[in-house]
């Protein structure tokens, strides 16, 4: 069992199936435009043994170019984590 049994807070989050057949190798992309902020803060839940890499990355080239802002990578358990970025 993978992933997380309900939503942080609310009734709904993203979810993106890390094990067969979409492991190894599968990229998951979720783009939006938070505008010119200082900083960010957000939920994840990394739960299952075939875990990839979930990264934040930021543009302040209109997407030309990211740099990576924050990763974490692996099982963390069936938890929720918050992140301040």
């Amino acid at each position: 069992s993978s992933g997380p049994s309900s939503a942080y807070s609310g009734s709904y989050y993203v979810y993106a199936e890390t094990s067969d057949p979409n492991y190894p190798g599968v990229e998951f992309s979720m783009y939006r435009n938070v505008g010119n902020v200082a900083s960010i803060s957000f939920w994840y839940h990394m739960y299952g043994s075939t875990m990839g890499t979930a990264l934040l990355q930021g543009s302040d080239d209109g997407g030309s170019t990211y740099t990576t802002l924050w990763s974490k990578s692996g099982n963390h358990g069936d938890t929720w984590y918050g992140a301040d970025v």
